[in-house]
């Protein structure tokens, strides 16, 4: 029975040309900045309340069922 090396001089290589491969992206890209927004974005707040609304309607009619367990489980 041979006896397999735990690190592969192949798999090793190639992590480290992965890894390489990555840094030499994030070097290559110029100073990052985030967009700037000339107005803040909105959202429809009429649509956030109604799925807050069903959510919540849905979970309070979720916990009124009546458990199917009993003490004998």
């Amino acid at each position: 029975m041979t006896r397999t090396r735990l690190f592969r001089p192949t798999s090793v290589l190639t992590a480290i040309a992965g890894l390489a491969m990555t840094a030499a992206t994030a070097t290559a890209q110029s100073e990052l900045r985030p967009p700037k927004f000339s107005e803040s974005p909105s959202s429809p707040k009429i649509m956030m309340y109604v799925v807050a609304f069903v959510l919540i309607a849905a979970v309070v009619f979720a916990a009124s069922f009546k458990p199917k367990r009993t003490h004998q489980d």
